[in-house]
Order: structure tokens, then sequence, then C-alpha cells
């Protein structure tokens, strides 16, 4: 199993904020590929289910890598035809047309959840404090690097010249555990 050295993110969701992190999956933002792949989402503080990050049901298994879309202004990023299978598919619009989930966590307790697993983080309007959130990413044996994807990536590694289907070996993706 591997780790992403350089890019554990984090979504701070500020006290009373109304920003709202967009539906996406994980792996659309990522230089890799293949079906071992997991984020954790292990919150610094107590989490109630109203601000926890929800999550699609199933989405994992659709089958689709969905075009990244920017946090900032929940517009899709722009790339060339064929990337990506489609769209972000308005599930906000459609909330009752999915099964979301969500929880209510404590510091030590963590979400883990396959990279194609649509999800988001909604707003802190009723919270009175952050949710501060370490997020990491880990690839186990199957993963190999992605078609370099235009645009902004994520880890950003400088220099790593990408060969697709190459298995991921790199500093910037540490071997954490192997089972001999």
């Amino acid at each position: 199993m591997r780790g992403c050295a350089r890019s554990p993110s984090s979504w701070d969701g500020w006290p009373q904020t109304r920003e709202v992190a967009p539906w996406h999956q994980d792996l659309s933002y990522y230089c890799v590929t293949g079906k071992q792949v997991c984020s954790v989402w292990l919150p610094l503080d107590p989490v109630p289910k109203s601000v926890c990050v929800e999550s699609v049901a199933g989405s994992h298994s659709w089958g689709k890598l969905f075009t990244p879309v920017r946090f900032i202004d929940h517009t899709d990023y722009e790339y060339p035809p064929g990337i990506f299978d489609e769209t972000m598919p308005d599930i906000e619009g459609n909330r009752d047309d999915h099964r979301i989930l969500s929880w209510e966590l404590e510091p030590g307790d963590c979400l883990v959840f396959h990279m194609m697993t649509i999800h988001n983080a909604p707003a802190t309007v009723d919270y009175p404090s952050r949710r501060r959130v370490f997020s990491t990413r880990w690839l186990g044996d199957d993963v190999v690097y992605a078609e370099q994807r235009p645009g902004k990536m994520s880890p950003e590694i400088e220099g790593l010249v990408i060969r697709p289907g190459e298995p991921v070996d790199e500093d910037d993706f540490p071997l954490v555990w192997k089972d001999d």
C-alpha cells in the first residue's frame, strides 16, 4: 500500500460559513488509476452529522470517472474530450434520487471510502466551530500512472515524467506496507 507523500488535503469548514465542497470524486484529481484506491477522512474535532462529509452510496461502482470540479466556484475544469466519462451529475438538485450517507464522528473516528465515491462537505452555517479534517489518499498494488492530464493535478509533483500504465513507485508515493 502506498501513501501520497506530498498531498494530504484538508477541507477546513470555517465556522458559520455557507461555503460547500462540491460533489466530486477524489480520483479525478489524481495522476493515477486503479481499483485499489481509497481516501481517509479523519476529523480532528467532533463533527456532527449535519456538517460531516456526505457520500452517495454505491457511486464508486458506477464505473464512471467524472470531470473534476473547482472548489472555488463549482465549475468543471476544462479538459479535452475523452479524458473523463462525463460531467458530475447534479446530485444536490436530485438528492431524493440517491441514497446519501453521513455520520456523526468523534476525534479518532475516520471514514475510509473508495476514491471514485461521489461525496461533498456541507456548509457549517449552524455549527459554531471549525470542521478541521485531515484527509489522505492510499494506493494499492494495482495502481498505475494515468495518462498525463492537462491542468492542475494532485499531488502537484514537480519534474515527474508520467509513463501511463507503469506502476507507481516514486518517492512521492512511498511504500508504507507490503504483504510478503
